[in-house]
């Protein structure tokens, strides 16, 4: 839940925000469907599938390139959300289609072959983009980094302090104890500390602590819109590249966390069967309103450091992330934006001294 709130903040923010809480629907909708189908077909078990990290850091550089030249042009801004929506439902659908007949021609194993340094960029890329997007959620008035300034504007500084102040928190509580439970308790724990102090009145008013003053889930249902809204198609011409860049970058990360989780596991997947089934979980995912399936990677962490060891684990996960769709539980109105930022931002940290931990390590190898 921390995750979907999260990575829905970094797409939907600034000119967008009013899509956040659709946002977490498609969020929600991609945990459940392909950690369904991902959980109960995978040759590594116990996986849990859901949107991918790094496809959200570029995901969150698509948004913008579809849907500034719309509002540009006059377009209202519900209009310019959907085809956002769309523009994320056709890179699902694209990247489904690209990891479904890669399996089954049968490339997995060259796929292996890519040189780390190589991926290894584009992961401290995405994790930089990440760690710019905790600041946009943040900082009122910061959309690109020419208002550099607003940082400092306002009740900016307090908010940023406080960012960074859980974002320390949390990276030194999952270091020091090893309990799987620290980063959804220390999650929600401050975000409700937070939420009763702006309540009582410590910080002024609500005014750029919340992401979106709507309440309850906004659903996302594609093959809906398209029947209901008249499509600008080239809007995907202009952010082709960004589209492009999602499905690589979504291919790259699956076939390193793949890796990662063999050698951690001591294992070996089919990793051609792997490619299959993300790739069909990804157009069931599109198809119903959610996203490109990748690895969540701390949650499969837990399941494996938990007893929860059967293909049948995260069916449990997947039915109480149903309940609070369908229960139109709308978390974001008690999680200030500090919280979300911080949690993008030492994600966005974590990620990026991965990617160049490994690769000096690999050059000292050398």
């Amino acid at each position: 839940i921390a995750l979907a709130v999260s990575f829905a903040a970094a797409i939907f923010q600034g000119e967008l925000a009013q899509g956040f809480t659709s946002g977490v629907w498609i969020m929600l909708m991609s945990m459940i469907v392909v950690g369904l189908v991902v959980g109960l077909l995978t040759t590594l078990q116990p996986i849990a599938g859901g949107p991918d990290t790094a496809v959200i850091a570029v995901v969150g550089l698509m948004a913008p390139a579809v849907a500034i030249p719309l509002l540009d042009a006059g377009v209202p801004k519900t209009d310019a959300l959907v085809h956002v929506m769309l523009g994320i439902t056709l890179v699902a659908l694209a990247s489904g289609l690209t990891l479904f007949f890669l399996g089954v021609l049968r490339l997995g194993q060259s796929l292996r072959f890519v040189p780390y340094p190589l991926i290894a960029g584009f992961l401290a890329a995405t994790g930089i983009l990440l760690i710019t997007f905790s600041l946009k959620i943040v900082a009122s008035g910061l959309s690109d980094i020419s208002q550099i300034n607003a940082l400092w504007s306002g009740d900016n500084p307090l908010r940023l302090l406080v960012m960074v102040a859980f974002a320390l928190l949390l990276g030194g509580a999952r270091i020091t104890i090893s309990s799987p439970l620290v980063t959804p308790l220390a999650f929600f724990g401050f975000a409700a500390a937070l939420h009763a102090a702006l309540q009582a009145g410590h910080f002024g008013d609500y005014e750029g602590w919340y992401v979106s003053e709507m309440r309850g889930l906004e659903p996302w249902l594609p093959l809906d819109a398209l029947r209901t809204n008249d499509i600008n198609w080239s809007a995907y011409l202009w952010a082709l590249p960004e589209l492009a860049t999602c499905v690589i970058v979504g291919l790259i990360s699956l076939i390193v966390r793949i890796s990662t989780f063999e050698s951690s596991r001591m294992a070996a997947a089919d990793i051609n069967h792997e490619l299959r089934i993300y790739g069909a979980a990804s157009l069931v995912s599109g198809l119903s309103g959610g996203m490109t399936g990748g690895i969540l990677f701390s949650t499969s962490k837990f399941m494996a450091s938990s007893s929860a060891r059967t293909r049948f684990a995260y069916v449990v996960i997947a039915a109480f992330l149903a309940l609070i769709i369908f229960a139109d539980v709308d978390l974001s109105q008690f999680v200030p934006t500090p919280i979300l930022g911080g949690f993008l931002l030492l994600l966005g940290y974590a990620m990026t001294v991965e990617a160049l931990k490994a690769t000096l390590q690999q050059r000292a190898i050398l």
